[in-house]
């Protein structure tokens, strides 16, 4: 690809009949491409920003013996079939490439940070998705990414406690957000925002879930 991709306008998904959360997706994917374009005159300037913030960091010790080579051939390798994507010859595949390059994206980036982790850390994470977010997240994510892809939402367990790292946003600004509009370029961090603040409070309610079923298990166990 010799373009990014362009996010799918209200209009297009009014024509093509699309749900009201694909709607939601569509307007928090525009809104990070919103901030990235406000920030970055071109890709040449994000990936200075990037190797600026890799110089300056340094790792109390390197386990170079425990790089995760698998981790990181399956990172680099979903990257190359991003960049393969013939959008340029097939418009068409816009669409779908609206769908699934965000979900490629994340398989890219923790494959390479799997291979990252595992010549910074003595102990790898756990090879679970929850594993690799606490081990990625500030070591890593609100570090070594720039702007905005080093926002983070933190705290809770209700959005009221929620606070946001390495965007000029809080929780009021945050809920004045409507996730079915599109989002204002002036007011882009609150809206970022509202996208960490939602994934975070759909992580913590699938995670309480989890909780409240493994001590009904038991309850029902030590019943028996």
């Amino acid at each position: 690809m010799t373009k990014p991709i362009e996010v799918i306008t209200s209009s297009d998904q009014d024509s093509t009949g699309e749900s009201l959360p694909l709607t939601t997706y569509y307007n928090y994917i525009k809104a990070w491409n919103i901030a990235y374009k406000q920030r970055y005159d071109s890709e040449d300037a994000f990936i200075d920003e990037i190797r600026k913030l890799a110089s300056n960091s340094n790792p109390p010790e390197i386990y170079k013996d425990n790089f995760d080579k698998g981790s990181y051939a399956r990172g680099v390798l979903t990257l190359k079939f991003m960049n393969a994507l013939p959008v340029d010859e097939h418009p068409r595949l816009t669409f779908t490439a609206n769908i699934w390059l965000p979900v490629l994206s994340y398989y890219a980036i923790e494959g390479v940070g799997l291979a990252l982790l595992s010549i910074r850390l003595q102990k790898p994470p756990k090879r679970t998705h929850g594993g690799f977010s606490s081990s990625f997240t500030n070591p890593v994510l609100g570090t070594l990414f720039p702007y905005p892809f080093n926002g983070l939402c933190e705290g809770g367990p209700k959005p009221a406690n929620f606070s946001f790292i390495n965007l000029d946003t809080s929780v009021a600004k945050v809920k004045e957000q409507k996730n079915l509009a599109d989002p204002s370029p002036d007011k882009i961090d609150d809206y970022i925002g509202k996208s960490l603040s939602t994934t975070r409070k759909k992580k913590l309610e699938r995670r309480f879930k989890e909780q409240r079923g493994k001590k009904l298990g038991q309850a029902v166990r030590e019943e028996i």
